[in-house]
């Protein structure tokens, strides 16, 4: 016969996940709290990697045409805004569901290190924005020589 032993330990991990949850809902709550009291009624999806050279940032931005992004760069935090325009419908058509997110958006990222921004390069393809980001040269590793 096997016995199930006693860990303390077991109601802390409960525990634990129960906090978690109660975090993940509030972040979620006064993000959403905070894009509607600004407007924004969706946010893209965006990805943000970085190498030796720059950061790389894609942002997925279906039915958005390229003239409706603005993208900013003030001092070290980059915004990609802009508005996806509501799709009109015709009379002759019933809508039996909608869920497709329209209106403006923004989004803005501190990034971590000095960038180079007379280098940014901005491409917009197949509905994603793609920005690469150089950063500049004193915020680049560098090998010191000993003498």
């Amino acid at each position: 016969m096997s016995m199930i032993r006693w860990s303390p330990y077991r109601g802390l991990v409960t525990m634990n996940k129960e906090l978690e949850n109660l975090f993940d809902d509030f972040c979620v709550t006064t993000r959403q709290a905070a894009e509607e009291k600004a407007g924004v009624t969706w946010a893209p999806d965006v990805d943000l990697t970085e190498n030796k050279e720059a950061y790389t940032v894609r942002a997925e931005l279906p039915g958005v045409v390229k003239e409706d992004v603005k993208v900013t760069l003030n001092e070290d935090v980059l915004t990609i805004s802009g508005e996806k325009k509501f799709e009109k419908e015709t009379k002759d058509e019933n809508v039996h569901r909608s869920e497709r997110a329209y209106g403006m958006f923004s989004r803005s990222f501190k990034l971590p290190a000095p960038i180079d921004g007379e280098k940014v390069h901005a491409e917009y393809r197949d509905g994603v924005l793609t920005l690469s980001v150089p950063k500049a040269e004193s915020s680049k590793p560098r090998e010191i020589e000993i003498k």
